[in-house]
């Protein structure tokens, strides 16, 4: 009985071991998560605000360059055509960034699904593991109840022939 409570003690221990090493294991991929997030958003900040900055520059040479030259419509026409070509590529970079981010916030979903999946399946495996040590310590204490039972009538029919025996040297010396 013993051996059972140690055993079931220990895989309890066991049981709480795993779960506290999935729990960091979730607690480690969740800070690492929220710091790739926070890189990201950082970083599409940045772009964004450069990308404000570069607009914001840009549309002041235009004005600047429309209002000093009103003749020379082909050569700003060119520039504006570049400003926005400029433009046009930070957009595409930060909406490549964004891209990039919904696939890290999916993929991370994905982990964090998968990470739940395999606790749940612990935790039933843990759970039948539990149920077998309990179906095991029913049949050991059965089996102890019988050898005991065998014991006590092994005992009693020694004490019959013991008493027998004595009666009968008794008779003997008397």
């Amino acid at each position: 009985d013993k051996r059972l409570n140690t055993l079931r003690d220990e895989q309890e221990k066991m049981a709480h071991a795993w779960d506290a090493r999935l729990l960091s294991l979730a607690k480690k991929s969740k800070a690492a998560d929220d710091a790739c997030f926070s890189k990201a958003v950082e970083r599409t900040a940045e772009v964004e605000q450069l990308a404000l900055k570069v607009y914001e520059e840009h549309e002041l040479a235009l004005r600047e360059l429309r209002d000093a030259t009103g003749s020379g419509l082909s050569d700003g026409s060119a520039r504006t055509d570049a400003l926005h070509a400029c433009l046009g590529g930070l957009r595409a970079d930060v909406q490549a960034l964004r891209t990039s981010f919904d696939g890290y916030v999916d993929a991370s979903g994905k982990q964090m699904a998968a990470m739940q999946a395999e606790l749940k399946d612990l935790k039933v495996g843990f759970s039948s593991q539990v149920s077998s040590l309990e179906a095991l310590r029913s049949f050991v204490e059965s089996v102890e109840a019988k050898l005991s039972a065998q014991l006590d009538d092994r005992a009693q029919a020694a004490a019959r022939q013991l008493d027998d025996a004595v009666a009968r040297q008794l008779d003997r010396f008397t």
